[in-house]
């Protein structure tokens, strides 16, 4: 059996490359794993969870360039802000902003 290899906030700031107040905003904002372990003010966290909330973000990174690659293959760069201001940006729905593109170029 693998031992379950846990990090400390300063372990998670430094494989990050963060300070505390980022990985407070992570934590809240962003989906950032809660600790596995608390113990009054003790917290560790798994590392496998940490690597695998890394990846999330990679993936997520990664799809909002194809995105915005496919978007600029079919629309011009004012279709594009008009498109993302009438959305209220990527937040919402995606096909939205691919079938008004889409149809504007067809």
């Amino acid at each position: 059996m693998d031992a379950i290899r846990m990090l400390n906030i300063q372990n998670i700031m430094a494989k990050l490359e963060i300070g505390r107040t980022t990985l407070h905003k992570l934590r809240k904002n962003n989906g950032f794993p809660a600790p596995a372990l608390t113990v009054g003010s003790l917290q560790r966290w798994k590392e496998s969870d940490v690597d695998d909330w890394i990846l999330r973000q990679q993936e997520a990174n990664a799809m909002d360039i194809v995105l915005s690659v496919t978007m600029e293959e079919v629309c011009s760069p004012e279709e594009i802000a008009a498109t993302l201001d009438a959305s209220g940006g990527l937040q919402g729905p995606t096909t939205r902003l691919t079938s008004r593109c889409t149809t504007m170029t067809e």
